[in-house]
């Protein structure tokens, strides 16, 4: 965690995963590792669930809902800004992953434009826009 570190404050961004039984210290270790990195590092936490639980995604759509800072009181309007907002300050040019980002993030569209779209094409653009937004 130490090299991911170094790595991250060298503009390298870096991803982190800690696995383990309950109760092994999991938690322990990110609440130390945050006090050691201190403010000058964004870190984004998710946490998992039991398996067969729910969909696989939930970690990942968690991360990004600490990520936008959308919470449960936002309604649909208040969380399509703070995606848009806050995807737009970053680069201009990812105003195109915006679709895909609504739509993992359950902000419906009436239009729905992936509606149509082939579901492992989708899966894939999906999964290619978290990967630019978090680049």
């Amino acid at each position: 965690m130490k090299r991911a570190l170094e790595r991250a404050r060298g503009g390298r961004g870096q991803v982190v995963s800690a696995i383990g039984e309950a109760g092994l210290g999991k938690s322990r270790l990110c609440h130390e590792f945050r006090m050691i990195a201190g403010r000058d590092c964004l870190m984004l936490d998710a946490f998992s669930v039991s398996h067969g639980k729910a969909s696989a995604y939930l970690p990942l759509i968690d991360l990004l809902r600490n990520y936008f800072e959308i919470t449960v009181e936002d309604d649909e309007r208040k969380r399509r800004e703070k995606i848009t907002g806050k995807v737009l300050a970053l680069d201009r040019t990812l105003e195109d992953t915006l679709i895909y980002l609504f739509s993992l993030l359950g902000v419906s569209d009436a239009s729905d434009p992936l509606a149509q779209m082939d579901p492992q094409i989708r899966q894939r653009r999906t999964l290619e826009a978290v990967k630019r937004l978090l680049i």
